[in-house]
């Protein structure tokens, strides 16, 4: 399993949370959990606690000259389109530079109308180093049978596919599978008090094409997420 943080860079509790999983997996491996040592021993975990390294360094060159958080949410690769954008919002969004549904509609991302948007796509699938080198990696290791991009804000399970409308039928009648899988994490996951599950529209209500899930599920075969972690509270 393959777990990473910051696709978008301001999210900050996607970091600290892959940190913790980590450190708590260590701990009681060292203290002789025997359910600890028996994962380890069976599953392979994998964690890339920040995806989006340049934006995550703007953010904490930011903190440290102003004690300020920079709402940066897209990497820093500026295009020549986006020179009178604001620098908080040059660069790509990476949640909508994956192949799978690319630049579906101008709903679930922004085109090259709109460059200094948040959810700006990018010229072309894959045009971002960070969406390839994911891929490639879990393109590599072929032991990795789910990824889960963890995100922030809000008490959600986000699961694909999150360009489809809210009845989600792509998901329930193409991978039946994928979606008993969600279903019984769902169900039987301890999820936090008032955890709701869906796609897109479901959760944070709006959709999103070229997302890390929808192509890890459609065009990898992983079994994929993206939990919103936290509170329904920007401070999450």
């Amino acid at each position: 399993m393959l777990v990473d943080g910051l696709h978008h860079a301001r999210e900050l509790t996607g970091t600290s949370e892959c940190l913790y999983t980590m450190l708590r997996l260590l701990f009681k491996y060292v203290k002789a959990d025997h359910t600890t040592i028996q994962l380890l021993s069976q599953s392979t975990l994998v964690f890339i606690p920040v995806l989006n390294v340049d934006g995550f360094v703007s953010i904490s060159k930011h903190w440290i000259a102003t004690n300020e958080l920079a709402p940066v949410r897209k990497n820093r690769h500026e295009y020549a389109s986006q020179a009178n954008c604001d620098k908080m919002v040059i660069g790509v969004d990476l949640n909508r530079n994956y192949p799978y549904m690319f630049a579906n509609d101008d709903e679930g991302s922004s085109g090259e109308e709109d460059v200094c948007s948040e959810d700006y796509r990018g010229p072309e699938p894959f045009s971002e180093p960070e969406t390839r080198a994911l891929s490639d990696f879990v393109s590599n290791w072929t032991n990795i049978k789910v990824v889960v991009n963890l995100h922030a804000f809000g008490n959600l399970m986000i699961v694909p596919f999150n360009y489809d409308s809210a009845e989600n039928k792509h998901l329930k009648e193409d991978f039946p599978l994928a979606d008993q899988f969600y279903n019984h994490i769902h169900e039987h996951g301890h999820m936090p008090k008032g955890n709701r599950m869906g796609n897109g529209r479901v959760g944070v209500k709006y959709p999103a094409n070229g997302e890390a899930s929808d192509y890890f599920l459609a065009e990898k075969g992983r079994y994929s997420m993206s939990p919103e972690l936290g509170v329904n509270d920007k401070n999450s």
